[in-house]
């Protein structure tokens, strides 16, 4: 009987129009997606590409829609947006720290897209030690904010593996070294901690790809926090080879250097990486409609402020 009612219903399912699936309503207008993260000191870059429909090559739309731009710091009119590379503009402004930037973007059919930040202050002091035990390389990342204001951060950890060796480059014995970068190692947070779901030491860390965090439930003055990765750190051997008779003599090595870095985001940035995330990290087949965060206004994407400092291991 089982088997009846599955038969039943692929048949039904083979007798589906394909048709009745096709979208019939009428196609969006086509807006501005501008995205800009300003920092302090820095010329003002913005990448900018029209929005468009799944049939359309977006790389030639790309190419031929070359939009105008103009940024203003504080009201005042700062530059215009010149073509760099591919989507990417630049203007000569350098705001300071509390100044507030409005980018402008329009043309090619499109109406006028309108974001704005303040520029972020730089980020808080931070301290950071590594560890190396059974394969797994720990560091350690502390973080000193008193929790007087709301501040918004993400952390960004890169293990960068250098590996040298002897390699045959067109019939030729070569000493070559490749890189090999992990991005965004696991990051965990006090045990103990419960922040909102958006932080990296909640429940859902799966849909926070980007360690995006808050001072929010800090009862102390340093937020600590962990990442980790299985690897090798360092090798080193002295090796010879044989070439047409020839002894080569080299040194197949490994090294690594870890990156921790803090970055300070304004809220409109923390809140578009945060939506990006859920949106991105979301099973296809259980995926809600997630709305991004968008501060452009009569477009899409996102005009926030960040601010960076680093924290650098080199392993030989």
């Amino acid at each position: 009987m089982r088997l009846n009612w599955m038969i039943l219903i692929l048949l039904s399912l083979a007798g589906c129009d394909p048709g009745e699936l096709d979208y019939k309503g009428e196609v969006p207008p086509r807006k501005w997606a501008v995205y800009a993260y300003v920092e302090a000191g820095s010329p003002v870059r913005v990448e900018a590409k029209r929005s468009g429909t799944y049939a359309e090559d977006a790389e030639i739309l790309d190419t031929l829609a070359r939009p105008w731009g103009e940024v203003y710091v504080n009201g005042e009119f700062a530059g215009k947006l010149a073509h760099r590379e591919w989507n990417v503009y630049e203007a000569p402004a350098r705001p300071q720290v509390g100044d507030r930037v409005a980018v402008r973007v329009g043309g090619q059919g499109c109406g006028e897209a309108v974001g704005e930040t303040v520029v972020c202050p730089p980020p808080p002091e931070m301290e950071a030690d590594t560890s190396f035990e059974d394969g797994c390389l720990s560091v350690g990342i502390h973080v000193r904010d008193d929790g007087r204001q709301r501040n918004y951060y993400r952390l960004q950890v890169e293990h960068w593996m250098f590996h040298t060796d002897l390699y045959l480059e067109e019939d030729v014995p070569t000493v070559r070294t490749d890189t090999f970068v992990v991005y965004n190692g696991n990051v965990s947070g006090e045990a103990g901690w419960a922040l909102e779901n958006s932080s990296i030491l909640g429940a859902r860390r799966d849909l926070n790809p980007y360690n995006l965090f808050t001072n929010e439930g800090n009862e102390g003055e340093v937020m600590d926090f962990h990442a980790y990765f299985y690897t090798a750190m360092t090798q080193r051997e002295e090796k010879r080879a044989i070439w047409k008779g020839d002894t080569i003599r080299y040194t197949e090595s490994l090294t690594s250097r870890v990156r921790v870095r803090l970055l300070r985001l304004d809220e409109s940035l923390y809140t578009f990486l945060y939506t990006l995330g859920l949106y991105e990290k979301q099973f296809d087949l259980y995926k809600e409609p997630t709305r991004i965060y968008s501060n452009v206004r009569d477009g899409m994407g996102v005009v926030g402020s960040c601010s960076a400092c680093d924290a650098v291991f080199d392993f030989q």
